[in-house]
């Protein structure tokens, strides 16, 4: 337990900040901490203190499998006892994603090694983490979840991809589907798709589409088909990620 005043400011950020409280209230595969603190408001003055639990998880990364000769995106379907409880449909449509092991996935290229196994693991796909092309990062529930998710869309052949997949020692069965890239815009839009980092990366990619299926399919006509093509196809892709990154 940490106790005691803790006063800062973050570069980049405005908001001066008072923890006089910090400790763990539950640790297990997540993390509750509680926190008292106040900060500045706008108008000047300190906030009245405050007490707040907050959920501590690791960094989580989600990516978007796409096939730009197909014109096909692959999304995984799999049970979520959470939103089964809140009423839900409990068999949630997603797209492959999964947290990042601080240890040993630091940095940048240790955020695209944890995409590129998540992605192995939950659809059966191969890609170069180089062929990624790096989406939003964003924070699902700031007001009491301390988590960063941080998407990318993966460019890969689509033509094999099927069947279930999941670790079974972590008690997971998914099943993978390939579908137009339209119809997942339009799933979209039917409020089919709930799964956060899927209706992220969706919206992200529909903005992008056109401009991101055109690179992808000058760098690369045609996409490979055997498995050792496919596990170094994603190396041809790899002038279009910083371009794409920006627009």
């Amino acid at each position: 337990m940490q106790q005691g005043p803790n006063v800062g400011r973050k570069p980049e950020d405005e908001t001066e900040v008072s923890i006089t409280r910090s400790e763990v209230g539950w640790d297990g595969f997540v993390k509750v901490d509680l926190h008292s603190f106040s900060h500045r408001r706008f108008d000047g003055t300190m906030s009245a203190p405050m007490e707040r639990e907050i959920l501590r998880k690791p960094p989580a990364v989600a990516m978007l499998p796409y096939d730009p000769v197909l014109d096909e995106v692959l999304i995984i379907h799999q049970f979520r006892i959470a939103a089964h409880l809140m009423g839900r449909k409990g068999n949630q449509i997603e797209v492959p994603a999964g947290m990042v092991d601080p240890h040993k996935d630091a940095g940048e290229d240790g955020l695209r090694a944890a995409a590129v196994r998540e992605l192995s693991e939950e659809s059966g796909l191969v890609v170069a983490p180089e062929a990624l092309i790096a989406g939003p990062s964003y924070l699902p529930t700031p007001g009491n979840v301390a988590e960063i998710i941080h998407t990318y869309l993966a460019p890969v052949s689509l033509s094999q991809a099927g069947g279930i997949h999941g670790l079974q020692e972590e008690g997971e069965d998914i099943r993978v589907e390939r579908i137009a890239a339209a119809e997942a815009f339009a799933m979209l839009e039917r409020g089919e798709i709930e799964f956060g980092p899927a209706v992220t990366l969706l919206l992200w990619f529909q903005g992008r589409y056109a401009s991101l299926r055109k690179q992808l399919l000058e760098v690369r006509p045609h996409l490979a088909r055997s498995d050792e093509e496919k596990a170094s196809s994603g190396l041809l892709f790899k002038s279009v990620r910083k371009s794409a990154r920006g627009e």
